[in-house]
């Protein structure tokens, strides 16, 4: 978990993708 949060850190891009998922995973939860 801490690995990632500092790669997540390090690559911006990469962060806004995976923010995303997650918020699309979290809408999905909300509609199933």
């Amino acid at each position: 978990m801490l690995l990632g949060a500092l790669l997540l850190r390090e690559i911006p891009s990469f962060n806004s993708i995976i923010g995303g998922l997650i918020t699309i995973g979290g809408i999905l939860m909300v509609l199933l």
